[in-house]
């Protein structure tokens, strides 16, 4: 069997071109022209289309269900707005039609080079495979999802099937059409990309020359890429925009049809299908492009990985120079705006949601230089986590183990905080003006939504305690080499110490109890029902969270003193690289520590995150209703401003802390950057050259279960997400 060029791995969305006259371009002689016949056809479809859309919104009746409005807004919106994505796509990819071909034919030179270095019956293999994956998604994404469902959704819903098909699902085949070509040719580009990893992985190379080759592939491919990104950028952005507004449309039509207008079973089973239909094709296009970016950052790691024989200088130079042009991360954005990865579908999933210790002792002697030790340090927190019923622990011989008092003593505060619960809803007095049942909504979320973030505190601490004993033993072994190189300093733990017992007065006291206490005195609820239902999940909740803080600026000081360190040793003479070689390996500890950090909190910050957006947005939509229309309750307004203002605190502290230790990690790299080193010291260049690439890889970033990163970024985000979902809703309102 032959090797299938791009073009006849692209055959079937090519006869689906045909098929929606969308192609107006003919062979002759070898070359691409236009076809006088073809452009006819193309401009007939669109006059069709023109003219159906204006007869079908003619002929169009109101359907008889409760939010009238909204519906009819819906249906516009479906129809004109894959309209006008078709003709903005349709525009985009015949002004970059050249540029498109370019990178197809490149494409085909990388393939001759992948063959000459013995790869070919690897891309026979995978050329059949991708042309049956365009097969399989022109058949399942465009005939079936598009088509077919929405044929099936015109004869539920009793309309005109070949008037619909021209008004809502031709655009909507041609728009799907350019996003399976676009996600076809990322799949073909990956693969390549994975055949240069394997033979650089597996060595499959026997001259210098090939491995030159191998890395000019990747350059090119990366090359390819970019043009791709220039071409479907601005489809990309469009495209997933759209099918966010109109997931969010076909949500908000599914809950009310459940909960107001259940027999209206046709409207529910189509909008439940278009949103499944742009589920789908968001996470498979998410995936594409998460995967291919994977598999292009993977080579640098894989090419720092090769072994070079010591008298091979001109393969270790050209590692060296290769690995520093390969330093850049691919990603795959829309127009620069966000990156198109599996951290888009937590944005996207966000709005979905409208209708959620007395630690180990300290083992070395040396570390009383830095008293308190970490131990002490945290031990305020130790007596809050047993006040609230969270420390399962107790020191047995040096050992924690779990004591049996201490459990039965969580169990009966989570029984005893169900029981409330129960009782404080059953006699829940409600409230009888606009916003009555919203804010009843925003009590329940809040309380179950923190039961359940305390549920999965719990859980990690009965299971995952080990992860903080560890992080605190390997701050105390930093600690002992930074004594050992006359780093000691006896006010940083005092320091983390006040800041603790400062954190817990502002958070647990001031920012919850006293707060909450004024709410609950304010609206005439019973003191101890409201604290329990309203107060205990935050403090747990909170507990962690200043516990991750202490932690975190602990870490950054050592980072900071690492830092120093290293600037010193830059500007000694004579340079001592076996100090500086100590120093990276106190880097690496550190970075290992947040590693581990990360990943026992990543989890409770992903849902706590999550929460705090639902909770903010409810609250701000209750606040502008009561400050728009019933202004005369400001009992509300006053609540909802105190509720908003305890969550921009915690959430902006929070982003600070991350973004101050990410900063101080990734620090040490620039600073070995800057370094000055005579020409004839080649042991101190390469010396130098290698520490800086270990540390390259050591990125520090603070993220929430790796699906995005916590800093500015992400406030900015949310605060931009906030008032633009608070505007629909409002308006939604107003209809």
């Amino acid at each position: 069997m032959k090797i299938l060029s791009t073009r006849e791995i692209l055959f079937a969305v090519s006869v689906m071109a045909e098929v929606l006259a969308i192609n107006p371009y003919k062979l002759k002689n070898g070359h691409l022209v236009y076809s006088k016949l073809k452009l006819l056809q193309m401009f007939l479809y669109q006059m069709t289309c023109i003219t159906c859309i204006i007869f079908f919104f003619k002929k169009y009746t109101n359907q008889d269900v409760g939010m009238t409005k909204v519906i009819s807004f819906i249906v516009m919106l479906r129809s004109f707005g894959w309209y006008f994505l078709m003709i903005a796509m349709l525009t985009i990819t015949f002004l970059n039609y050249p540029k498109f071909i370019i990178a197809i034919k490149t494409i085909s030179e990388v393939d001759l080079v992948l063959i000459e270095l013995g790869q070919e019956e690897t891309i026979r293999k995978f050329s059949y495979e991708h042309r049956n994956l365009c097969t399989v998604l022109v058949v399942m994404d465009v005939l079936m999802l598009t088509i077919c469902s929405e044929v099936h959704s015109a004869w539920i819903r009793n309309y005109d099937i070949p008037l619909f098909i021209m008004v809502f699902i031709y655009p909507k085949a041609v728009c799907i059409h350019f996003l399976v070509i676009f996600m076809v040719l990322l799949k073909v580009i990956q693969t390549r990309f994975g055949i240069i990893n394997n033979t650089l992985a597996k060595s499959q190379f026997s001259t210098n020359d090939d491995l030159e080759k191998l890395v000019f592939c990747h350059v090119i491919l990366c090359k390819i890429i970019r043009d791709l990104k220039s071409i479907f950028a601005t489809e990309l952005l469009l495209a997933i925009a759209f099918y966010y507004v109109l997931s969010l449309s076909d949500i908000h039509t599914g809950f009310h049809i459940v909960l107001f207008n259940i027999t209206n079973v046709p409207l529910l089973v189509a909008s439940q299908k278009s949103f499944a239909n742009g589920l789908f094709n968001v996470i498979y296009l998410c995936k594409r492009c998460q995967d291919l970016c994977f598999e292009a950052n993977l080579t640098k790691v894989v090419l720092l990985g090769l072994e070079v024989k010591v008298n091979d200088e001109r393969r270790r130079n050209f590692v060296i120079a290769s690995s520093l042009k390969l330093s850049n991360k691919l990603e795959i954005t829309a127009l620069g705006l966000f990156v198109v990865d599996y951290s888009l579908l937590y944005t996207l999933s966000v709005v979905f949601v409208h209708f959620q210790n007395d630690l180990q002792p300290n083992q070395y002697e040396s570390n009383k230089a830095m008293t308190p030790g970490i131990t002490k340090v945290l031990y305020p927190l130790s007596i809050t986590s047993q006040v609230l019923g969270m420390n399962p622990y107790t020191r047995k011989n040096g050992r924690l183990v779990y004591s049996k008092l201490k459990i039965l003593q969580i169990v009966l505060y989570q029984v005893f905080f169900v029981y409330k619960t129960t009782m404080f809803y059953q006699h829940f007095p409600g409230f009888d003006f606009g916003v009555a049942q919203l804010i009843t909504f925003l009590m329940m979320l809040r309380t179950f939504g923190w039961f359940f973030i305390t549920l999965v505190i719990l859980y990690l601490i009965f299971f995952k305690i080990s992860k903080i004993v560890d992080v605190v033993d390997k701050i105390d072994k930093v600690d002992t080499e930074l004594i050992m190189l006359h780093q000691e300093d006896p006010k940083s733990n005092c320091k983390h110490s006040n800041l603790l017992i400062v954190l817990i007065f502002v958070k647990h006291f001031c920012l919850n109890f006293l707060s909450e206490a004024h709410t609950a005195w304010y609206r005439s609820f019973d003191q101890v029902s409201f604290f329990v239902v309203g107060v205990y999940g935050r403090l747990v909740y909170s507990t962690m969270y200043v516990l991750f803080v202490i932690l975190a600026k602990i870490v950054q000081s050592r980072f900071h003193l690492v830092n120093n360190l290293v600037e010193l040793n830059t500007s000694a003479r004579p340079r001592s690289n076996e100090k500086l070689r100590q120093l990276v390996s106190l880097h690496k500890s550190l970075f290992r520590i947040t590693t581990i950090l990360t990943s026992f909190f990543s989890l409770i910050f992903l849902l706590s995150l999550c929460l705090t957006f639902m909770f903010t947005l409810w609250t701000l939509h209750a606040a502008c209703h009561v400050l728009f229309f019933d202004p005369e309750h400001r009992s509300v307004l006053m609540v909802s401003t105190k509720h908003i203002l305890h969550e921009l605190i915690h959430l902006c502290y929070l982003v600070k802390v991350c973004v101050d230790l990410s900063s101080q990690a990734n620090l040490t790299q620039n600073i070995l950057l800057g370094m000055t080193v005579n020409v004839d010291q080649e042991t101190d260049r390469n010396f130098l050259i290698s520490s800086f690439l270990k540390l390259k890889n050591d990125f520090v970033e603070i993220t929430a279960l790796r699906l995005f990163s916590i800093d500015y970024a992400l406030l900015y985000s949310m605060c931009g997400a906030l008032f633009s979902y608070l505007f629909i809703i409002l308006q939604m309102e107003r209809q």
